[in-house]
């Protein structure tokens, strides 16, 4: 359903569309077991497809690419659990040795490698046989560092999210964008330091699932009703990162929220404020930005300011518009 909700259908592909939930198990040369999907074992070559970019869980010299691809979306549902279960801190080292085996233990004939810019543009899309996978991989996941979006404030107080979804990122929110992890034993990132986020609406192509909710402080009802727990919870169990499906503050609307992620930041003088609302974090291109941050942004050569300071308008249901 999720594929054909992106135009990849049996007759837009002239071939078959297969899924399976079951996973087997394979023992590598090195006696180690792990799972794979069962339908991986029908086909006398494989192909596997990713874009290169950072993961939102770990970093290290393999994040989400081909060889995570092989370890975890090769090893269906069950596989990924698997590996998951290992931890966040296992998973750098769990990856790529599961990854070897799988190459040598099933038919992959390529990898097709995706790299996008700032825009989500394909910026290059490569060809990669299996043995110059690992060395292609530590090279485009360099370049997907230099070009990841970001917001250009390492200070805020509050950042006001428009729509989180798995369509923006597998946690709803990068969290290389909010410099959040939300997973326990592991440490924040240092920046950007962002004391509150509001997150106001849930994008309807993720088909209800709000993973990465936890992420943030504050939330509309709007979005607490668009939820499908059941569909949000199967995703924290299987990544076994559970913090970022617990639910935040919610609040009637848009307005109440935004009010009360002020209001929790304590007596600050509102002139003094450091606010910035995007529509999601994929598309960081345009972004509002409150007075005190509009000065800094003045000062940095990269940032074009295109509108004088406004007031933040809400429209029906104090639900605010869009911008």
């Amino acid at each position: 359903a999720i594929l054909e909700s992106l135009g990849i259908t049996e007759e837009q592909m002239g071939c078959s569309v297969l899924a399976s939930d079951r996973s087997v198990a394979i023992t590598g040369e090195d006696g180690r077991s792990f799972l794979v999907n069962s339908l991986a074992l029908d086909f006398e070559h494989i192909i596997v497809v990713n874009r290169i970019k950072p993961h939102t869980s770990f970093h290290g010299p393999f994040e989400s690419g081909l060889l995570k691809m092989l370890a975890v979306g090769m090893g269906g549902p069950e596989g990924a659990s698997q590996i998951h279960a290992r931890g966040a801190q296992g998973l750098p080292e769990t990856i790529p040795r599961v990854a070897r085996s799988i190459l040598n233990v099933l038919p992959i004939a390529l990898g097709v490698a995706i790299l996008e810019d700032s825009f989500e543009n394909t910026m290059q899309i490569r060809a990669v046989p299996p043995s110059l996978m690992e060395i292609t991989e530590r090279e485009l996941l360099a370049e997907a560092r230099r070009v990841i979006p970001g917001i250009p404030f390492e200070e805020i107080d509050l950042l006001v999210v428009d729509e989180i979804g798995k369509n923006f990122s597998g946690t709803g929110m990068d969290t290389n964008v909010i410099g959040r992890l939300r997973i326990q034993g592991m440490p924040e990132p240092a920046a950007p330091s962002i004391k509150r986020i509001v997150a106001l609406g849930l994008s309807g192509h993720c088909h209800g699932n709000a993973y990465g909710i936890g992420l943030a402080d504050f939330t509309t009802r709007r979005l607490a009703r668009a939820i499908d727990f059941r569909a949000m919870h199967l995703n924290a169990l299987t990544s076994t990162f559970t913090q970022r499906a617990m639910l935040p503050m919610v609040f009637p609307d848009d307005l109440s929220a935004i009010n009360a992620a002020v209001k929790s930041l304590g007596k600050i003088n509102p002139g003094h404020l450091r606010v910035v609302r995007i529509k999601n974090t994929l598309q960081l291109d345009k972004m509002l930005v409150s007075p005190p941050l509009a000065v800094e942004a003045g000062g940095n050569k990269a940032l074009h300011i295109v509108q004088s300071p406004f007031p933040v308008a809400f429209g029906p249901g104090n639900t605010i518009n869009p911008f």
